[in-house]
Formats: structure tokens, C-alpha cells, sequence
């Protein structure tokens, strides 16, 4: 196997890394439209406030219990099996919230992708590491780091100016969307370190 076949090339890396960092925007986007979409929610799935404060929480708390896990998996098996299967995930996630009124299968689809979306920033961290100058680490960590933060922002602006033309289950067929996209995208540019076998 030849040396270009291991090893991609800049822009290739480049995508990759710009995959997961818009996939941890993405997930972000997703956490702040679900809060802002709270009344919407309770009422399309006949739910209290303290439901869908389970249905915030089992995202959150699924979330920060695999950050160690992920780092591990990350550390040690496919990276690109990883981020491809943990961004089409979480896409299957937002595609059930956009069709299902069941608040069961809502709050499962939201325990999964807090398990899913705890690969975006450790992904692009991953890739940043193993491809990229470590001279730009810590730029291209800020830049993943202000995805996230920006994805929170566009979430709740994107959730407000659909309030009134449709439902937060309109919003989620629109994450479905952008999620596919992310996710062919992360088939076609994530690539495994040359250092892995």
C-alpha cells in the first residue's frame, strides 16, 4: 500500500476535522432548540414539566458519562467508524423526534444522542491530534470549541423564527437533513491515523 493511501491529504484532513467540529456545533444546536422548544414539546407529547425535564436531562447526563468512554474508544478502535456511526446516531435521533409523538421513544432517541453526540468535540480533537501540525492544536481547538458555542446560539434563533410557522417537529426533519449530510460527509473524509493497522 503506498504512502499517499495511508496518509490523506491536507484538504482531506481539513474536512474531516471541519466534519466534527459542525458536529459538535450540530449537537449543540440540537440541546439549545429542545429548551427553547420546551411548551411545543410538552404539549405535542402530553407531558409535564418535569417530564421534559427528564427528557433535558438524560441528554445531558448520557452526555457527560461517556466523555471518559469516548475518549477511550477513540484512543483505541476506528476513528472513523466511530465519528461516522456517532453522527448518523444522532441523525436517527433527530429524524424519530421529527415524526414520533411518544414520549418514551423521544426520551430514548435523547439518551442515545447524548451518547452519540459526546464523540463531536473529542472527534475533532482526535483528528486535529493525529493529522494536523501541533503548532495549530490549540487554534483549531478554539475554532471546535466556537462551533459549539455558535451551533447553541443558531439553535435557539433557528427554534424562535420557526415558532409560529410550524412546530419544533419541523425544525428536527431540518436537523435530519443537515445531520445526513454531516454524516456522508464524515464517510467520506474521516480517515483512520496511519499509525493504526
Amino acid at each position: 500500500m503506498s504512502s499517499n493511501s495511508k496518509t490523506p491529504s491536507l484538504f482531506i484532513t481539513l474536512m474531516a476535522w471541519l466534519t466534527c467540529s459542525l458536529f459538535y456545533g450540530y449537537s449543540s444546536s440540537v440541546i439549545s432548540a429542545i429548551t427553547t422548544a420546551s411548551s411545543d414539546m410538552q404539549e405535542t407529547l402530553s407531558i409535564s414539566k418535569f417530564d421534559f425535564g427528564i427528557i433535558t436531562s438524560t441528554f445531558l447526563f448520557s452526555y457527560a458519562l461517556m466523555q471518559i468512554p469516548v475518549g477511550i474508544i477513540l484512543d483505541h478502535y476506528s476513528v472513523r467508524k466511530s465519528m461516522y456511526y456517532a453522527i448518523g446516531g444522532f441523525t436517527l435521533g433527530c429524524a424519530v423526534i421529527s415524526v414520533s409523538q411518544s414520549y418514551h421513544l423521544v426520551l430514548f432517541s435523547r439518551l442515545i444522542m447524548g451518547i452519540c453526540g459526546a464523540f463531536g468535540v473529542l472527534g475533532a480533537f482526535k483528528v486535529a491530534t493525529d493529522f494536523l501540525p501541533r503548532n495549530l492544536f490549540a487554534t483549531l481547538a478554539g475554532l471546535t470549541v466556537s462551533a459549539g458555542m455558535l451551533g447553541a446560539i443558531l439553535g435557539t434563533s433557528f427554534i424562535t423564527k420557526l415558532n409560529g410557522l410550524g412546530s419544533y417537529q419541523q425544525a428536527f426533519s431540518y436537523y435530519t437533513y443537515f445531520g445526513a449530510l454531516l454524516t456522508l460527509s464524515a464517510f467520506i473524509f474521516i480517515k483512520d491515523s496511519p499509525k493504526r493497522k
